[in-house]
């Protein structure tokens, strides 16, 4: 091989854009460049060649290797999106019981609490009640106890009257007006008609009797309020441990909720973290199937025009 060649080998190596270009532009005129080369030159040039075409099928591989890559990549990243996606829905489910447990259980904390407060103005009446009842009785025994009394001694003196008798002069002394004047009427030994006296008797008992029957409603009206508060309190007792536990349970499914809450929104992170991942694989691999489309495009043309370059060299063999 002669300097010439040397040479020329050396300029394609050191000029490999334009000669590449020379190449694929017009392989005939570029294999003509060495048209007078010895075999030796001209071998190595095949071998040149034969590089570049390694180098090609080595770059379409690599770009169908990395389009594999993404897709695995993105299929797996989507295969992760799936369950993040599945966990997200169920703590989502998770947080919607909590969430309406959590209102139920704040509708009965109100609800006891509007119970409290109702049996505790029952109460408060209750004790209003059996204390104007028992003022009542009070001041209904002491003047059913006073007319009684008076009552009982103008029965006694009506029966001395009936009887002629006078009474005694110290009963005198302690009897109301209306029974003194009868008792003035019997000391002046007025004659009365006994079957009227009897009639008297009789109003007298009566009266007497509508006395006690009075009391005896005022007792049984104050019996009654007691017995009514007794029940008011025991209601009220019970509202309030009603309430305090429906605010135990209340203060559990807040908590709950709240727990339900946070795990929701941990899970919203990792899903949304999922979808961008997914976005961004998605996006990798539809890029590299481009590029490896264009470089599979790319390599067999080139490859093609490369063999085609080989042909002429062996031609020239």
């Amino acid at each position: 091989m002669n300097f010439f060649f040397m040479t020329l080998i050396a300029t394609v190596a050191a000029h490999a854009q334009f000669m590449n270009g020379l190449m694929f532009r017009d392989p005939k005129a570029f294999v003509a460049t060495f048209a007078n080369a010895d075999p030796t030159a001209i071998n190595k040039v095949i071998e040149m060649v034969n590089g570049m075409i390694d180098v090609g099928e080595q770059e379409k591989q690599k770009a169908i290797d990395d389009h594999a890559a993404a897709v695995q990549v993105a299929s797996d990243l989507a295969a992760q999106l799936a369950i993040d996606q599945a966990d997200l829905i169920y703590k989502k489910g998770e947080f919607h019981i909590a969430t309406d447990e959590a209102n139920a259980a704040a509708a009965i904390s109100d609800l006891k609490e509007a119970e409290e407060a109702a049996a505790l103005g029952v109460q408060t009446s209750a004790r209003a009640d059996e204390a104007e009842k028992e003022s009542f009785l009070n001041s209904e025994t002491a003047r059913i106890n006073g007319e009684k009394s008076v009552l009982e001694q103008v029965g006694d003196i009506l029966e001395s009257l009936k009887d002629n008798e006078v009474p005694a002069e110290r009963r005198l002394l302690s009897v109301p007006s209306q029974a003194a004047f009868l008792a003035t009427l019997a000391k002046q030994g007025l004659q009365v008609d006994p079957e009227a006296v009897d009639k008297v008797l009789a109003s007298v008992a009566a009266l007497i009797a509508e006395g006690e029957a009075l009391r005896d409603a005022a007792q049984g009206a104050y019996d009654d309020a007691v017995v009514a508060t007794a029940e008011a309190e025991q209601a009220y007792t019970d509202a309030v441990a009603a309430h305090v536990a429906a605010d135990d349970v209340l203060a559990i499914r807040s908590e709950e909720k709240g727990m339900y809450q946070s795990e929701m929104d941990a899970a919203t992170i990792v899903h949304q973290a999922s979808l961008d991942a997914v976005a961004a694989a998605d996006a990798d691999r539809d890029a590299k199937l481009i590029f490896k489309e264009s470089e599979i495009a790319r390599v067999n043309s080139e490859t093609k025009d490369l063999n085609d370059v080989k042909d002429l060299l062996k031609g020239l063999l």
